[in-house]
């Protein structure tokens, strides 16, 4: 799965309303007349990340130094190495978990089964 389909399986996952087009770059358009973002993209912003972590009621660990790992309810844990970044490493981890929960978004095939993390 490359880094954009994990980003709009994770915004199915919470159910955004976006846009993408490949001349975008990584993040998506938000397109809901409530949103608070222009652009959305959990593996880039620390921000986006959190806030999807708390919507999916995520456990998120970050392990001495070495590996995040986030877990979303009924989902399999995803941990990500630090590789000397446990920022980008968290917010990966947190990426990945949110994919592997099953869609709740106009936008894509509405009863597509969750994910194994491993397959991300």
């Amino acid at each position: 799965m490359t880094d954009i389909e994990m980003v709009k399986a994770a915004a199915a996952a919470i159910g955004l309303q976006y846009e993408w087009h490949p001349g975008c770059g990584d993040a998506l358009r938000l397109t809901a007349p409530d949103a608070t973002a222009f652009f959305w993209n959990p593996l880039a912003s620390d921000a986006d990340a959190l806030a999807l972590a708390v919507q999916l009621e995520m456990d998120v660990f970050v392990r001495g130094g070495r590996w995040s790992e986030a877990v979303a309810p009924m989902a399999p844990a995803c941990k990500e190495p630090h590789s000397g970044d446990p920022l980008k490493a968290t917010r990966r981890a947190i990426t990945r978990a949110a994919a592997t929960v099953a869609i709740k978004t106009p936008n894509v095939e509405a009863n597509r089964p969750g994910k194994a993390c491993d397959d991300l």
